[in-house]
Formats: structure tokens, sequence, C-alpha cells
């Protein structure tokens, strides 16, 4: 369940993407056709912002359901991966198409770049954390980071 700030952002970025409304979709698309999307990972990474994927359709098609293939949190290493499929209404889809595989792509981007950096954190050197003007920050770099998962490229495109 989205929380009303979730919910609020969503829909607000929903409206900065459509304006006054999808012109295309709404002149060439029936209103009650009905279609299945897959959502296709393409790169590895982890999956993350799925039940904000399908908030964003819903806002369009409420009755818009979503079949998920791969859970929150998951690792997709070896893409191309199907980790949804979302149904609805065709004009829903495509109107939301871009900001809810946006936000998708953001969140997964950071829970990727969390994963990898999360094997240099629990390094046992003594290097871990340091002082760094009057602040705390993480010595290990993203390099090694890299280096501990194998993964050259984080962010799904």
């Amino acid at each position: 369940m989205q929380s009303d700030i979730t919910g609020d952002v969503i829909g607000r970025a929903l409206a900065e993407d459509l304006g006054t409304g999808d012109v295309t979709t709404a002149a060439v698309v029936p209103d009650d056709l009905e279609l299945a999307a897959d959502v296709v990972v393409k790169a590895p990474g982890v999956i993350c912002g799925m039940s904000e994927l399908i908030a964003c359709v819903r806002l369009l098609d409420p009755g818009a359901e979503m079949e998920p293939l791969a859970a929150e949190g998951d690792l997709i290493a070896a893409p191309p991966f199907t980790v949804a499929r979302l149904h609805a209404k065709a004009a829903a889809l495509l109107s939301a198409e871009r900001t809810g595989l946006n936000l998708v792509q953001r969140m997964s981007g950071i829970a990727t770049a969390r994963r990898c950096a999360a094997p240099a954190s629990r390094s046992s050197t003594r290097e871990r954390l340091r002082p760094a003007s009057g602040s705390w920050t993480s010595a290990p770099s993203r390099a090694a980071a890299v280096e501990t998962t194998g993964w050259a490229s984080t962010t799904p495109s």
C-alpha cells in the first residue's frame, strides 16, 4: 500500500509528464482496449519500485493489475528477464509508461548501487570509516565495490 506522500509524488510526476494529456494515445487507442505488458530488465541489477510502477498505472486505470514474476530486492543477474506483467487499459499503460519506468529505473539503480557498496562497507580494515573535514565518510571507493561484486555496470538502462 502506498503512503499518501508516495501517492502524491507519483501523481505529480505523472501530471508533469502528461501535461494536458496524451494526445497521440487519445487519438489512436480505443478507450476499451485492454493489454498485457511485460516489464523486462535489460541490465544486471536489483529490482526495486514495482509497487510505484503499478500505482502510476492505477492512477489512470484503477482496475490495473500486476503479476509479479520477481520480488522487490531480487538480484537480476542474467538479463533480459521479465520481472512483471501488467494488465490494464491500453491508454493507461501507454500514458503511464515513461513515468512508471523512470521510477523503477531510478529506484533500481539506487538499490543496485547499495547492493554493490554493501560488501565494501563490511570490510574488516580499520580504514572502513575515517573522518574527512569534520564529517564521516566511507573510505572504500566504488571501484572496491565493483571489484568485490564483479559488477561493472550498476544502473539498469
